[in-house]
Parts: structure tokens; C-alpha cells; sequence
């Protein structure tokens, strides 16, 4: 960095910037803590009574740890095998086949590459030839692979009568159903509510369709907290009926996010972030990125300059941004939104009676430079409005765009085909309540959980004459249904699936229904529109059939078979839309309506998000979610109350301490989390836990926030009250695990590096000169003489050595590589329990640090795994060798080598080294990996829907046959993904080459990045990619001192901030 600026501060928590490294956060946190014997040869850690660590307290731990090493040299179980006496003659063992199919979160829609090992489907890849996706996919799309095994789902059809639950067949749900439906069917659907989620499936669209128009009162409600509502709202309203918005930021050269989290929860985040970082290229027109909302999330951890804001707020910051625009003479308003726009100054607003000085060079900031984007040819720019956000400023934002000339650049639009435009659930609450609403259908929803408290839809719901769930578990609406039907995984059933930019997949099963009782949604809903049994047309025929329909004299078996191959439909009639905005005076209606209201500024804002991980509670029964760190606060198995630093302060808390949320009558007793950057004034939480009855592993997990959620304003409520409860409720944060402080009063290390765009301009060697010496000042501690013939440098004798580059201004931090490396390598959950003794067994630690104040700060990322160092201090100190250096330069692990002695991990500099203290595996397969004390196939008394299953079986279908199930006892880490090298290898012998070419070895890191941060490949060939990356100016190597020489390598992040606000 260059010497115009002082170096900045990085700090992972409050308490670490206040105090400096935590004691608990020390290298060697074992040493406060004595082993007692608990019975075979097991031991369980506990403090000491008395302070201070005595001398054969010290001797004992030592000695302990000797003998507990030992333990790891045990012989595994027999186990008996049976031969695959009649594989089929396309399956060769071993060799994963590929099917494409597509994966559905919300309004985003992603082609998927399905790895099945033996009729398997075990891992997730992006489909290169599906436009949203690109090869890449999201954190949840990776992690969806595990529900399909989930031995928590449902299995079995049930009818709820006055003696509770029965079990029943399809030819009783055929039946008895049918004829509970047939009444309302007469009827023309009056008293009839359909609940739906969004539907992005044009089969499906077409029979929910047929289903309103033979059932004309009938109405439908949206039930899907991943769907653009709002946005889709807006766009209805300014263009036509079925009119859907998605962008493109490839073109976009200033973007403004409004409480817009568009790298992270927002529709078709992976895509949005793969092009944004293509806008970040170091050595062309960069482009710069303003962040507004109250809560710190991914993109405001990407962003160059952030203003947090309560959320209510946020509606008028736009107006105060389209007030700076409407001045300027080029930027074509149409007429009447300038009309709107204009009069009262900025200052005078009546919205922002106090705009502060730092908001209105905010303001004023990202005005002019939307300007100057609309200015430059082939340039232009982007708002995005988050979902949070009401109508009227998706609306604003809508006319701002079109302003801006940002229409079919930045901001796309499509006509949605029978488009099922619905209700939300606080209109559904509204008609059950008073009676209008009779009869419910809930096909793949749960209101009960997903409406806002203040509704108390779960009695409404429980006072209808006839409640039907379609669901893929037994959750909190199935528990009050008289009917429930189990719905199968997306991996097991066809389907189609239309992207945002119209582009459309089949989706084409994996395996056949693991469980025989389950049906897809469009089996059931063709069956609702009377077919004559539930059962009698699968969905390959109905799915096949509409679009033998839709294509008419046009169809050919041929295309069918290339469209279920390729995963993506080639030659469907679509109509290509270019939009135009239609219905201005609907919309300076609304927008006059809202802007000039007044927002309560008074007492604390609490604002919704959904969570990073489990979404709005979906996904929460996942424990690869559960576990995975949250991208900002690195919670694992929880959620929390975010409160501002300085705010905790004043209220006299910390972290993991009870508050109580008072809001509109209602109250909620939550533990409290420190979150730098949450505006003033504000509480975050995020929704999706709190569950009862769904899942084995959403059970006593976070608590449920949409307790003090209001109906009419569900994103952010204000007037609340914030008081401290007393007591306390364990959290667990990985944040200051693996901490690089060095202690000992020696200087900071440059861990991690970044600048600006001008001062790279002046040094573009700076991230070099962050090391604390010279290379001719180093000398390594764990090279010795080479005389002495012992230590010495390993034998590189391999053709091709194996190296990574990863680029900091790449890298968003979204957590879709961790899920990607645990479903590739097997590696195992371990619980909340473990996670808070430091035991988590993620091969990629994605370390995050602040820097500048904690009321409004930056954040880095930075992927942390094995480094796979030449002169790796493991190595050395390893007594019975099971990690030593392949002449390739891997790092590698022989497992039945290994004792336990965890040197290596002591000795690993960069602490990326996990040991299994106990047989994680199988903890995850028996349920040890909870605090609950009761089987997980009994809720409540209940067996709803669920049968006890082989859990080990069915959860062990899931597991790479290619690598292996560590043990208890053995010391695992990063291999870079050794068995997909192997692989290469052998393909690449078998066509005639003695070496790999580069781009062959992708792995699963690197495969799964939507931003392309990671590259892999010969670091011995000059032409490679990753050469190429090495000998940029921006590469560095962490900890470079120690002379460990590390394969992976880092670019600095170089930021693009405004002169203005710098």
C-alpha cells in the first residue's frame, strides 16, 4: 500500500479490536483445560476449579494426550459387502456418470450437472450450458444433494381424524379426498384457498391454469419468502400482466444496491456476482458498487462505499437520489415523475427533516456517478431494490432505471406465460378470519410458519373445514392438515423449470422415490384436475405431454432427447419481449402515496432478513447449512439478535446474552450478536429457525423470529423496545477460529492485503511489500542445513506440479465452495457442541476481518485452506509419516499411517489441519450431533408421516465413493481434491499424453465459484493460468516469512472508492 495512506487495522470481532487476541483464541487453547477420565478410554474436557495451570496438571495432559493417541490404531468393524452381480451395461464401476436436470430456490431457476456414482446422485455442478448458472451454482443448490437422503422427510400419505393420524395409500387419498374436493369443485372453488410458492415451471403454470379456470373463485395466495413478490408487483403494475424483471451487470458501471443483497439471498445472486466480479478486472474500467440498508451482508462487504440506513428510510434516500437526477438535464424523466420528483430542496425533504451532512454527499455522490454511467457509450448503470422493500420503491427504482437508459442493457424483461398472479398472506389471514376462506390447499407451502406472528395464521388455519398439505416434510402446516400428501425431491421427479431470462430446462430424475409413497406437485395438481387416480399419470408422461402440446407438428423425439441431455430446451416458441413502461399514471400515484408519508423514527427498527444459510427455514434440517459459519457473523446452528457495537454497549450486554424484543404487543426473548456496520437505531434477525416437529436437526436450533413480525409490513417494523432479559443462551462463532496473531509482542503480519485503484496505479507492487522482511533477510525454521542431509527441501521431481492462486477481488465470500468441498470429500458434521470447542471439520475456513470503525466498516475475505507448503512445518514433525510431499508437490495424508498426535496440527502455521476427535461420521448418521434426547423419528408423540429408516444406509448414499471416510483419531485436511487429479491423470495416459492439460483438473472449489476466484493447474508451466496469476504484480503468499514457500497463493483486493467519499 502506498505511503500516502497509514495501513489499516484488521480486526474479526469487537473484543479483538478493543482488547487484542483473546485469550481463549490462543495457538495452544488446551493447555486451560485438564482431560478427565470418563470410562472407555474415552475423555471429556473440563476447566479447573482452581486458576493457574500447575505443573502436574500440565504433566498429566501431556500424558493423557500420549495415551489417547494410541487409541487411533484401531481396527475398523468387519462389515459384509455383496457384489454387484448384474450391473447394468452402461455402468462401468467407478466411473460417475452426469445427468443435467435443474434446481429451483424461490424466482431462481439453475441448470445443474448431477454427478450419480452407481445410480447415486452425489454431488452438484453447475450446467455450463444453461445461461444462469454457467457452470456454477449457489451455496443451496450445492448443499440440496443431502435432502434427498434426509431420513427426516416424509414418506407416507396421512388423514388427520378425531383419533388423530392415520397412515393411508394413494388409493384412500384417490378416494376419500377426491370426494371431500368433489363439493368445492361444483362449486366453482368458492371458499377455496390455493397456497403456492413461486412456480417457475411452465407444466406446471399450465395445469394451475386449468385448475383457476375450473375453479373461476377460487383464489391463490403466494407463500415463498424467495420470491421477488414486490419486484414482480412493480413490474406488473408499470408494464402488463406476467411481466418479470432480471438483470445483467456485465454492462453496468455503477451500481446501486438498496437493502438489495443481490450477491447473496436475491434472485439468481450467483449469476448477478459472476458478472459484477467480470466488472472488477484490475486492469481495465473497473466498476464501483454503493451499498444502502441496515444490515452488513455480502454485498455490503463487496461494496466501495456503504451507508447504513434503517430500512424504513430507505424508500426516501431513492427519492433523494431521483430529486439529484431529476435535476440533471440528461437524464430523460418522463414528464410526470419529474413533476414528481421536483419542488422542495433536498435539505427540505419532508422525509429527511435531518439529513445529515454524510448522507447528502452520499446522495450527492451516487447521483453524479449514475449520471456519468448514462453518459458513456456502451456504459451503463443499475439500481437494485431488494425484496424487503414495498412496492412504491421497486416502482421508483423502475422509473430511475428507465431514466437512465438502463432498460434491455442492465434491466431485462420477460412475459411470463400463464402467469399465476397472487395474494399475499396477510389478505389469506383476512379471509379466513372472516370466513370467506374455507378450504385451504397447501401445495409445497407452510403458512403456518412463514406468515408473520401478528396474523396467528396457525389457528386460522386449524379452524378450517378442510386443510390439504402437499409438502416435502412433516412441518408446522402438515401437523394441523386433515390431509398430507409427501412430496418427492427434485432429484427424484420430471419436471421443467424457466429461468429469469426465459431460458428453459427438464428436469429429469436421478433415482426412482426412495420412498414409494412420495409424488411430484405436478403428479398431484394433474390429479386435482381430475384425474381419476392420484397415481395414474406419472410426471414424465405429463411433463413430456405439454410440450408435445406446446410445440405441436414442431416436436421430435430427437429434441427431446438432446433437451433432456444438454439440460436446456432449444427451439420452444418464447416470445421475445422489448418492454415498454406503460402505466405511468399508476405509478406517480403510488409513489405520491408513500414518499411523503411519515416514518416513524421513533424507538428501535427491527428488520427481517433471511438467513444466508437455511433461506427462510427450508433448508434448516440441512446440517451441512447448519454448520456452515454465517458469511458475516461466522454463527454456526444459530441465529440472532444483531445489535450495533456501540448500542450493546450503552444497553450494557454481550454476545450470547439474553434481550427482550418488544413490538406491537408482541415479545421475543433472544440472544444478542455483535454486528458491526447495523444502523443506528436497528436489530436485525434473521428468519428460518426456531422449529418444532420439522427435522431432526432444526429442532432446538435459533428461535423463530417471525413471532414479532408484523403482517402488513413483514421486512422491518419500527417502535420497538429493546431491554436486557438476564441470562444467557450459548451461541457459537467461528469468527476467531484459526486466528493468524502472531502474540508475543512481535509485529502484525499483512494477512491480509488491499488498496485503491489510484494507489495501485502509483504502487502496483504494494501487496509484495506488506511482508515483514526482505527475501535475503529470510531464514526458514524448518529448513536446515542441506548438508545435514535430514530436513531438506522434498524431491519435486513430478512433471507437473499442483499449485492454486485465489483472487481477493474475486472472492465474495458466499460460502458455495465450503459446501462443495464437504460434499465432495465426505467430511463430516460435528454440532453445535463441537463447533464450540474448536472442532469444525471445513477443510476451507473463510476468514473474515473488519477494518475502520465498527459502526460503519469495510470487510475482507479470505479463503483460508492447506497451502500445501514445499518446506511444510508439518511434515517434520510427524513420527510415524502420514503426511509427507508428493513429487507433485501435494501435501498428502496417509490416514492409516496416523496416530493422532496432532503435531502437524500444532505445527501448521496457517491452523487448517482438523482432527476427527471422535467418529463424526457416524455421529451424523446416529444423531449425536444434537442436544436432543429423544428419536429422531418421534415428534410429539407422533409418528407423522415418517418411518424409521437405516440412517447410516441412507444417509451413506450420499458419500464420494472416490475418497475416504475418515476415522476416529486421524488428522484430515485440504488434498486439492487428490482423486479428481488421479482421475486426470488416467484420462489423460489414456489418450496419449504424459501430462494433464491445463483447465482438465477443476476442483471442487474451484468448479463450484460463481466468481471464478480459484484457479488450479501446473504451476511448472509458464503458459498455465495459475503461472499467470502467480506472477502478477498483486500475488502474495501468507506468512511468506516463515519461508514455508505455500503452493496457494493470494491477489490482493484492490477497491475502487469515489474521490469524494475516500
Amino acid at each position: 500500500m502506498s505511503n500516502s495512506q497509514p495501513p489499516k487495522t484488521y480486526w474479526r470481532s469487537v473484543q479483538e479490536l478493543e482488547h487484542g487476541p483473546s485469550e481463549q483464541h490462543d495457538e495452544f487453547p488446551g493447555l486451560k483445560q485438564t482431560l478427565e477420565e470418563s470410562g472407555g478410554g474415552l475423555v471429556k474436557l473440563k476447566r479447573p476449579a482452581t486458576g493457574g495451570l500447575k505443573r502436574r496438571t500440565f504433566l498429566g495432559a501431556v500424558g493423557a494426550g500420549t495415551a489417547l493417541a494410541t487409541t487411533g490404531c484401531v481396527r475398523k468393524p468387519k462389515e459384509r459387502i455383496l457384489p454387484f452381480a448384474k450391473r447394468p451395461e452402461d455402468l462401468i464401476p467407478g466411473k460417475p456418470e452426469y445427468y443435467a436436470t435443474a434446481f429451483q430456490a424461490g424466482d431462481t431457476v439453475t441448470g445443474v450437472l448431477v454427478e450419480s456414482q452407481d445410480g447415486r446422485p452425489t454431488k452438484i455442478e453447475g450446467n455450463p450450458k444453461h445461461e444462469n448458472s454457467r457452470g456454477k451454482t449457489d451455496v443451496w443448490a450445492q448443499a440440496s444433494v443431502y435432502n434427498i437422503y434426509d431420513p427426516d422427510r416424509s414418506q407416507l400419505a396421512f388423514k388427520r381424524g378425531p383419533e388423530g393420524p392415520t397412515e393411508v395409500g394413494w388409493d384412500v387419498v384417490s378416494s376419500e379426498l377426491g370426494a371431500a374436493l368433489k363439493p368445492i369443485s361444483d362449486a366453482g372453488g368458492k371458499g377455496l384457498a390455493v397456497v403456492i410458492p413461486s412456480v417457475a415451471s411452465p407444466t406446471l403454470r399450465f395445469l394451475l391454469s386449468f385448475f383457476r379456470e375450473k375453479h373461476p373463485d377460487a383464489r391463490f395466495f403466494l407463500d415463498d419468502s424467495l420470491a421477488s413478490a414486490n419486484a414482480n408487483k412493480a413490474a406488473v403494475m408499470m408494464i402488463q400482466e406476467g411481466a418479470r424483471l432480471s438483470y445483467e451487470l456485465t454492462p453496468a458501471r455503477t451500481i446501486l444496491a438498496v437493502d438489495c443483497d443481490f450477491l447473496g439471498t436475491e434472485q439468481d445472486s450467483h449469476r448477478l456476482a459472476g458478472e459484477y466480479i467480470r466488472g472488477r478486472d484490475v486492469g481495465g474500467p473497473m466498476n464501483r458498487l454503493y451499498s444502502v440498508g441496515p444490515h452488513f451482508t455480502i454485498t455490503s462487504a463487496q461494496a466501495d462505499h456503504r451507508l447504513p440506513l434503517r430500512g424504513g428510510e430507505v424508500g426516501g434516500f431513492l427519492v433523494d437520489v431521483g430529486k439529484q437526477l431529476a435535476a440533471a438535464e440528461s437524464v430523460p424523466f418522463n414528464d410526470e415523475v419529474v413533476g414528481l420528483l421536483a419542488g422542495a430542496e433536498l435539505d427540505e425533504n419532508k422525509l429527511q427533516k435531518n439529513l445529515d451532512p454524510a448522507r447528502a454527499r452520499f446522495v450527492k455522490v451516487v447521483a453524479s456517478d449514475l449520471v456519468e454511467a448514462s453518459k458513456q457509450k456502451g456504459v451503463h448503470s443499475a439500481i437494485l431494490v431488494g425484496e424487503r422493500q414495498p412496492v412504491w420503491v421497486h416502482v421508483l427504482a423502475i422509473a430511475i432505471n428507465a431514466a437512465l437508459k438502463n432498460f434491455q442493457a442492465t434491466v431485462r424483461v420477460r412475459i411470463v406465460e400463464n402467469a399465476i398472479e397472487t395474494e399475499g398472506l396477510d389478505e389469506l389471514a383476512k379471509a379466513l378470519e372472516g370466513g370467506a376462506i374455507t378450504s385451504v390447499l397447501c401445495l409445497g407451502t407452510n403458512p403456518a410458519y412463514n406468515a408473520p406472528g401478528a396474523l396467528n395464521m396457525g389457528a386460522l388455519l386449524g379452524k378450517t373445514q378442510l386443510l390439504v398439505h402437499a409438502g416435502l416434510y412433516v412441518d408446522e402446516t402438515a401437523r394441523l392438515a386433515h390431509w398430507h400428501l409427501p412430496l418427492t425431491h427434485y432429484l427424484e421427479s420430471w419436471g421443467d423449470l424457466e429461468a429469469s431470462n426465459a431460458q428453459i430446462s427438464i428436469c429429469q430424475p436421478l433415482i426412482e422415490p426412495l420412498f414409494a409413497s412420495t409424488r411430484s406437485l405436478i403428479e398431484i395438481v394433474n390429479w386435482l384436475n381430475g384425474g381419476d387416480d392420484a397415481a395414474s399419470d406419472s410426471g414424465y408422461d405429463v411433463v413430456r405431454g405439454h410440450w408435445k402440446a406446446e410445440l405441436g407438428p414442431n416436436w421430435s423425439e430427437r429434441e427431446w432427447r438432446r433437451w433432456l441431455h444438454d439440460g436446456v430446451v432449444v427451439g420452444a416458441p418464447r416470445p421475445n419481449v422489448i418492454a415498454r413502461i406503460q402505466k405511468w399514471d399508476e405509478a406517480v400515484a403510488l409513489i405520491t402515496q408513500n414518499k411523503d408519508a411519515a416514518i416513524p423514527n421513533e424507538g428501535v427498527e427491527v428488520n427481517f432478513h433471511l438467513d444466508p444459510k437455511v433461506a427462510d427455514g427450508r433448508w434448516v434440517n440441512n446440517p451441512w447449512l447448519q454448520e456452515l459459519p454465517h458469511p458475516m457473523s461466522k454463527l454456526t446452528w444459530d441465529n440472532g439478535v444483531y445489535m450495533n457495537p456501540l448500542a450493546m454497549t450503552e444497553l450494557g450486554i454481550k454476545n450470547s446474552e439474553l434481550v427482550k424484543v418488544s413490538v406491537g404487543g408482541r415479545e421475543l426473548v433472544a440472544p444478542v450478536w455483535e454486528a458491526p456496520g447495523q444502523a443506528t437505531g436497528t436489530i436485525s434477525v434473521n428468519v428460518g429457525y426456531g422449529r418444532e416437529g420439522f427435522g431432526y436437526y432444526a429442532e432446538k436450533s435459533g428461535f423463530n423470529a417471525r413471532v414479532i413480525q408484523d403482517g402488513a409490513s413483514p421486512a422491518f417494523v419500527a417502535k420497538a423496545s429493546v431491554s436486557k432479559y438476564g441470562g444467557k443462551r450459548m451461541q457459537y462463532s467461528t469468527q476467531d477460529h484459526g486466528s493468524l496473531n502472531p502474540g508475543f509482542g512481535y509485529p502484525t503480519r499483512s494477512i491480509v492485503r488491499e488498496s485503491t485503484v489510484k494507489e495501485f496505479e502509483e504502487n502496483p507492487t504494494f501487496a509484495k511489500q506488506g511482508d515483514l522482511m526482505k527475501p535475503e533477510q529470510l531464514t526458514s525454521l524448518w529448513e536446515h542445513n542441506p548438508r545435514d542431509g535430514v530436513w531438506g527441501r522434498p524431491a519435486l521431481t513430478g512433471l507437473q506440479q499442483w499449485g492454486m492462486a485465489i483472487d481477493l477481488n474475486q472472492c465474495t465470500g458466499c460460502n458455495a465452495c465450503v459446501v462443495a468441498c464437504q460434499a465432495e470429500n465426505n467430511i463430516p458434521v460435528v454440532g453445535r457442541k463441537e463447533v464450540s470447542n474448536g472442532r469444525e471439520m471445513h477443510w476451507i475456513r473463510l476468514d473474515r476481518y473488519y477494518s475502520g470503525s465498527p459502526e460503519n466498516p469495510e470487510a475482507s475475505i479470505q479463503p483460508m485452506l492447506c497451502q500445501h507448503c514445499e518446506m511444510a512445518p508439518c511434515e517434520s514433525v510427524c513420527p510415524v509419516n502420514a503426511t509427507t510431499h508428493s513429487p507433485e508437490g501435494l501435501n498428502d495424508m496417509a490416514y492409516n499411517r496416523c496416530v493422532g498426535t496432532r503435531y502437524c496440527g500444532n505445527n501448521c502455521p496457517y491452523k487448517v489441519r482438523r482432527f476427527n476427535f471422535f467418529y463424526y461420521t457416524r455421529w451424523m448418521e446416529e444423531g449425536h450431533t444434537t442436544d436432543l434426547g429423544y428419536n429422531r423419528f418421534a415428534y410429539h408423540g407422533e409418528n407423522l408421516g415418517r418411518r424409521k429408516q437405516n440412517v447410516a444406509g441412507l444417509i451413506g448414499m450420499q458419500r464420494n465413493p472416490d475418497v475416504t471416510v475418515r476415522f476416529r483419531g486421524v488428522i484430515e485436511k485440504c488434498s486439492f481434491c487428490v482423486q479428481r487429479i488421479n482421475e486426470a491423470k488416467i484420462q489423460a495416459k489414456v489418450r496419449g499424453f504424459d501430462v494433464v492439460r491445463d483447465g482438465d483438473i477443476i476442483p471442487a472449489c474451484q468448479q463450484v465459484c460463481p466468481t471464478s476466484a480459484i484457479t488450479f493447474g501446473d504451476v511448472a508451466d509458464p503458459t498455465t493460468a495459475v503461472s499467470k496469476l502467480k506472477s502478477d504484480k498483486r500475488n502474495y503468499a501468507v506468512l511468506q516469512d516463515l519461508l514455508t514457500r505455500p503452493r496457494v497463493t493470494y491477489l490482493a483486493r484492490v477497491r475502487n472508492p469515489h474521490p469524494e467519499l475516500a
